[in-house]
């Protein structure tokens, strides 16, 4: 089964769009021919990355240790669902409880 994950940061200035290309361009080596780097999403407020895997577990692991050697953790949320599926889990931060809208 495919999942995707969404990988979400705020948006503040330009500079963020930037270090968001460079952390998908890093994804994209970094996990190989394992997955599949989806693209991304900018808008106002909030990035995202998309990620279509089926070890999402693994998958997460890595995108772990890639952002937090951008020291972005503390602003990074991920979800993830099955591709066909509508439902999200929360990956991280575990604890929050805000809404995760995806587009």
């Amino acid at each position: 089964m495919e999942y995707q994950l969404t990988l979400k940061f705020p948006y503040y200035d330009v500079d963020d769009y930037k270090n968001l290309k460079t952390l998908e361009d890093q994804l994209i080596q970094k996990l190989g021919d394992s997955t599949k780097v989806d693209g991304h999403y900018a808008d106002s407020e909030v990035m995202n990355i998309f990620i279509i895997t089926s070890q999402p577990l693994e998958t997460f692991v890595v995108v772990l240790g890639a952002v937090k050697g951008k020291d972005l953790l503390s602003s990074l949320s991920v979800v993830c669902k099955a591709v066909s599926g509508h439902k999200y889990a929360r990956l991280w931060p575990l604890d929050l409880q805000e809404y995760f809208n995806a587009p």
